[in-house]
């Protein structure tokens, strides 16, 4: 493994001289221990996954740790929110006595990833109505291989079967997805711990309309967990790694279901890889790979022998700017990390939750609002990328300064919001962290409403070169380059590929395109409505749009 740089003090100690000209509303809709409008019980300690599917936000909580067994059910919750003026209601319970009556049921209270995924092919490659399943991995004791997929037609779930034995309780901490470039199947992936990388495939014959192999395609070493997917110019990565502070990056072979290692990740200070995602290329070439390891953020460029750079040190920089050691930062956890270009600035803006842990020696000569010196104040980075140029400005949803107003220890989860009043421009974050501290009723979700910054952050360099039009859209959407773009030169006709995305990155579609034949004309009117990217990639680098499907 190459490292290019410890700390690119060129790129990341530049900080947005202006800033936000005003702090964005941020309130509190999730509150555990709560009841729904429909008596339902409302738990968790944690906030594990928030996520949009078919235009609604559902969140899923864990009851790890929790002091007061007597007066909260054993069981974690998807909890489900379906418009910006509602409440959080109950959508699915899973209990963990129930393990007692059935051999095959028992959870651990505890919604490890939940993803939704729009299938457009089935299992033989054919075409198909587009079909977006919601798909959450609750672990359980029993040693089964369980998801749920949820059926929308009847507000329910549905229980898929991964075949396989396990030797120990069922974990499965993410969920990938990718369109296979040579055979044309959409593919649903799993990563469970100890048994491996499982792909499923769209077909209504199976429970839950997905039919899963009967055997992993990669197998990490034992005791690692598979902790992220991504999509990187076309190709699926995954990401695996263990307590012992050891990591592995793999990348799959499209048609022959083959994985490669990539790169082997050492001395981890007991953290997995967290965050696995795709980012335009600093060098201007397609994209990279971008990680958290160690308390830092990594690139590993596939254009360059998969060289890996230091992106940013978070412990150091933290450090300087609050003025007090840090022992460690946990940063993205097991999401892709969002864009949420609240100010369309010309580049790529993302959005970063992340733990920290302070020293405890600092900490006793400079006192800040913790719990068990974990930082209690919901901070986040935003990630601004033009270019070369790569900024992390630190943001706080409360600013516990000097006591402490609500303890929103751990940002795991951030998701920008699907509602179309919101316009892109509101962004909702969960978590908290047990830690194995035992505490009661500690999960979180908060709302933050940027829709009232007008000057925040300042934009670099010239627009971007691509109109997406008519913008919202209902039926065709067309991309094309603006007259300024074409005129200038500063663009060759060139080779490359147009991709539909989520706001989580996640790929919807895909094309080969060349830039002279632009205009190009989509049909995206079986999409879910939403905030979409659109990415238009070359040799000249990766240019991106916004667009809301009504």
């Amino acid at each position: 493994m190459k490292i290019k740089s410890c700390f690119t003090a060129l790129l990341i100690l530049l900080f947005f001289s202006s800033g936000f000209s005003q702090s964005p509303t941020w309130i509190r809709t999730y509150r555990s221990g709560t009841i729904d409008s429909s008596g339902h019980f409302m738990g968790g300690n944690e906030i594990t996954q928030i996520v949009v599917h078919k235009g609604k936000l559902y969140a899923g909580n864990s009851d790890w740790a929790e002091s007061d067994t007597a007066n909260n059910p054993p069981e974690c919750e998807i909890v489900r929110l379906d418009n910006s003026t509602a409440q959080w209601q109950v959508d699915t319970t899973f209990h963990y006595l129930s393990y007692h009556v059935a051999a095959d049921s028992g959870f651990d209270m505890n919604v490890n990833a939940m993803k939704s995924f729009v299938f457009t092919s089935n299992y033989a490659g054919n075409a198909i109505q587009p079909d977006t399943l919601l798909i959450a991995a609750p672990g359980n004791y029993v040693r089964k291989n369980i998801v749920y997929i949820r059926n929308d037609a009847t507000n329910s779930w549905t229980k898929s079967l991964i075949g396989g034995a396990l030797t120990k309780s069922f974990s499965c901490r993410s969920l990938g997805f990718h369109k296979d470039t040579i055979n044309g199947v959409c593919c649903v992936f799993a990563g469970i711990e100890d048994y491996g990388v499982v792909k499923g495939v769209y077909n209504t014959a199976f429970p839950g309309k997905i039919q899963w192999d009967s055997i992993p395609e990669v197998v990490p070493p034992s005791g690692e967990r598979v902790m992220g997917f991504t999509v990187c110019n076309n190709i699926l990565y995954a990401a695996s790694s263990s307590g012992a502070g050891q990591g592995h990056i793999y990348e799959r072979t499209d048609g022959t279901g083959a994985w490669a290692l990539i790169d082997s990740l050492a001395n981890g200070n007991g953290q997995d890889v967290r965050g696995l995602t795709a980012v335009p290329n600093p060098a201007g070439t397609g994209e990279v790979l971008w990680y958290c390891w160690n308390s830092k953020a990594h690139r590993l460029d596939p254009f360059n022998a998969y060289a890996d750079t230091v992106e940013y040190a978070f412990t150091d920089s933290l450090s300087i700017q609050l003025g007090i050691g840090i022992r460690s930062v946990l940063a993205a956890y097991n999401d892709n990390i969002p864009v949420f270009n609240i100010q369309n600035v010309s580049g790529d803006v993302r959005v970063i939750g992340f733990e920290m842990h302070y020293d405890s020696a600092a900490l006793a000569h400079s006192p800040r609002p913790n719990f068990h010196r974990y930082a209690t104040d919901g901070r986040y980075f935003v990630r601004t990328q033009s270019g070369s140029a790569i900024t992390y400005q630190l943001e706080y949803i409360v600013n516990n300064t000097p006591v402490i107003k609500d303890t929103l220890l751990s940002v795991r989860s951030l998701c920008v919001s699907p509602f179309a009043g919101d316009s892109g421009k509101v962004l909702f974050g969960g978590g908290y962290d047990c830690d194995s501290i035992t505490v009661n009723r500690k999960a979180w979700i908060y709302r933050g409403d940027f829709r009232t910054i007008i000057t925040g952050l300042k934009k670099i360099g010239s627009p971007s070169g691509i109109r997406v039009y008519p913008n919202p859209a209902t039926g065709n959407l067309t991309i094309d380059l603006s007259q300024e773009e074409a005129g200038s030169g500063s663009m060759q006709p060139a080779a490359g590929n147009i991709e539909i995305c989520d706001l989580l990155g996640e790929q919807i579609y895909t094309s080969p395109i060349t830039v002279h034949r632009l205009p190009f004309t989509i049909n995206i009117a079986d999409l879910q409505s939403g905030v979409y990217l659109v990415k238009l990639i070359t040799i000249n680098g990766t240019e991106v749009k916004k667009f809301v499907k009504e």
